[in-house]
């Protein structure tokens, strides 16, 4: 209650709305983003890795389209780029669940145990195919 009544305070000191202050307290920080690129079907979007102000972590996807199929999970891989497919099987793999059929944005997520200095791309792989859809490398 006190963080609400400071930045509501702070917010009309410096003339700045109550729900644009609260916004900005409240806002997930950007860890690592991204750009999907195609490698065995067309991919676009963006990827964004964010923490939230209370610590947990999460993967959103927006604007992102790929060919549909039933299999598609989304992965965070070790590698720098996947342009293949045994780029992500020979990387260290963290799954974050089924590709959601979402177009208006996707949110996945991290479990609080994962080293995210240690994955570096987002993977969209076709389970029963074992194939790379699409990637996009995170920066």
């Amino acid at each position: 209650m006190k963080t609400i009544i400071g930045t509501t305070a702070i917010s009309m000191l410096l003339g700045i709305s109550v729900v644009a202050g609260l916004e900005y307290v409240y806002a997930p920080s950007v860890i690592a983003q991204g750009q999907f690129h195609p490698v065995a079907h067309k991919g676009s979007g963006s990827a964004v890795l964010c923490r939230l102000p209370n610590g947990q972590r999460s993967l959103r996807l927006t604007n992102f389209s790929t060919a549909s199929r039933p299999d598609l999970v989304v992965y965070l891989i070790s590698a720098p780029d996947a342009f293949d497919n045994e780029t992500v099987t020979g990387s260290r793999i963290m799954s974050l669940g089924p590709l959601k059929p979402a177009p208006d944005g996707q949110v996945y997520d991290v479990p609080g145990g994962v080293d995210l200095s240690r994955f570096h791309t987002v993977i969209i792989w076709s389970q029963k195919y074992r194939v790379n859809f699409t990637t996009a490398p995170l920066r």
